[in-house]
């Protein structure tokens, strides 16, 4: 009895042990993601859509999404490129460059340095928490106390891979940027005879 006692004791201070420290201000970058899009009109789509997929090797980028779309009177593009965060305000200014009459155009920088050290430090609390329940359990020898530990376990697991998906998606919006570009041309009416 006395075990099983000390086991449960040892899952209550498991929970509610000081967890590690966050990292010292001095190691903290700051974390941006950018975003920007690009309304036009084009003289010529098909040379446009040509010239925008030439320079997007200079700058590491490339076409995440396209879609063409034609009507009778209109053909137009629609693309997402992405862009290490780096290239970014370069690539921005040569797509204006190619630009015939510009509708509309929206550039953004987020800073969500927070958000990424906080994902960051709670990723490695939680992960210092499971080991200590793997810890515990190798100490447990009631049923009772193997199956809380297990499902205590579960628990912070099913946590951890939570938010490692959030930071993974965090980190991949950091280092690659996206322009969405949307682009037409006035195609000449045709009458019906």
């Amino acid at each position: 009895y006395g075990d099983d006692m000390e086991v449960m004791e040892e899952i209550v201070m498991t929970e509610q042990a000081p967890l590690p420290m966050e990292e010292p201000l001095s190691e903290v970058k700051q974390k941006l993601v950018k975003s920007g899009s690009l309304y036009f009109q084009s003289e010529d789509v098909e040379t446009d859509y040509q010239k925008i997929r030439d320079m997007l090797p200079k700058f590491e980028a490339y076409i995440q999404n396209e879609n063409q779309t034609r009507s009778t009177n209109q053909i137009s593009y629609d693309l997402t490129v992405r862009v290490p965060s780096a290239s970014y305000d370069s690539l921005y200014s040569a797509l204006i460059g190619i630009v015939y009459r510009l509708e509309n155009k929206y550039s953004n920088v987020s800073d969500v340095t927070d958000r990424f050290y906080d994902l960051k430090t709670r990723i490695r609390n939680k992960k210092a928490l499971e080991d200590r329940y793997i810890k515990l359990l190798s100490k447990a020898k009631e049923i009772k106390d193997i199956l809380e530990i297990e499902r205590s376990i579960n628990l912070v697991r099913t946590d951890i891979e939570r938010m490692e998906g959030q930071f993974k998606l965090l980190s991949n919006q950091i280092s690659q940027s996206t322009i969405n570009l949307s682009f037409y041309e006035e195609l000449p009416y045709v009458y019906d005879s």
